[in-house]
Parts: C-alpha cells; structure tokens; sequence
C-alpha cells in the first residue's frame, strides 16, 4: 500500500528533524561566542553520550556471556535504562546549547530547539521504548525473583541508588511458598 509506505517515511522524517533540531538551529545562527553557560551544555551532552555508550557496551558484553538472564551490573545497577537516560541527556545538552545560543535574538527557534530533549523523552518513556521493553522482560524474567526486585527497586530510568541485593534467605523462603 502506496499510503502506508509514505505514511512510515513521513513519521521517520518528521521524527529525524524534531531530534535533531537542536543542530540544525545552531548551525543556522551565525553567532559563534561560547560562553561558561554553553560549555556546560556541552558537558551534558559529552556525559549523555558517555552514559549511552557505556550503558550499551556493558550490556552488549554482558550479554555475550549471559544469554539468559537480565542485565543489573555496572551502569544497570543504577537504572533498568541508562541508555534511554544517556540518550534524553545528551539531546537535552544540545537542546540547551541551541536554546541558549538563540535566546536573545531568535526567542522562537530557541524554543523550538526544546522539542528535540522533550520528544526523546516521550518517544523513549510512553511509545517506542521502555513499554515494549519492560513488557517483553516481565514476559521473559516475570518468575525470576532477582528480576522482579530489580524492577521494583531500580529507578526506572534516572540513574539512583542501586537496589540492596535480594537475600538468598528470602529468595529460599518464596520458592517454598
């Protein structure tokens, strides 16, 4: 169906420009003065796409050697997504940077420059992301123990203090039950 495929291609397209709006507005202004401000908004971005890129090759790695199990080391012990987070993060640095750098003379553009981070958010928290994720992990891991309290005592997304270990005691006990 004719339709259909340029419906897909249109939503991708539209997709591509609000994320990488950001850019594209920095790049169509001609000021290039940098201020403390504007360095800070690069240290976002800078430490968004570290976060993303440790988060993935950690996983990566730990699935290369558990194949059937859930992922709760390293980055992951902070967050059941580090990576979304890394990923929100680092537009949000951009989105800054653009919103800042056009404030006082393109008040419009800058505003818009905040959709990019905002659409991320919600692309990665209420459609394409966590939900199918963590409903395809509670179908896979729902009757593991140690999943289950890593999903009820792992932020969900922003990085927070790791979940206490589940006791084995405990793990014994509710087996038995």
């Amino acid at each position: 169906d004719p339709s259909a495929f340029l419906a897909a291609w249109t939503i991708q397209a539209l997709w591509v420009v609000t994320v990488q709006l950001p850019v594209i507005l920095i790049n169509s202004n001609a000021s290039t003065e940098l201020g403390a401000l504007d360095f800070l908004c690069f240290l976002i971005f800078a430490l968004g796409l570290a976060l993303e890129f440790v988060a993935d090759a950690q996983k990566f790695a730990f699935r290369a050697i558990n194949h059937n199990t859930f992922v709760n080391q390293g980055v992951w012990r902070f967050s059941r997504h580090p990576n979304f987070f890394g990923e929100i993060m680092l537009w949000t640095g951009l989105a800054l940077l653009a919103f800042f750098q056009l404030s006082s003379t393109h008040r419009t553009r800058a505003a818009a420059s905040l959709l990019s981070p905002i659409f991320t958010y919600f692309l990665l928290t209420k459609a394409s992301g966590i939900p199918p994720l963590e409903k395809s992990y509670l179908k896979r891991y729902g009757q593991d123990l140690d999943y289950m309290h890593y999903f009820q005592h792992t932020s969900r997304l922003i990085p927070w203090f790791p979940a206490t270990p589940l006791s084995t005691n405990r793990r014994i006990n509710n087996r038995k039950e």
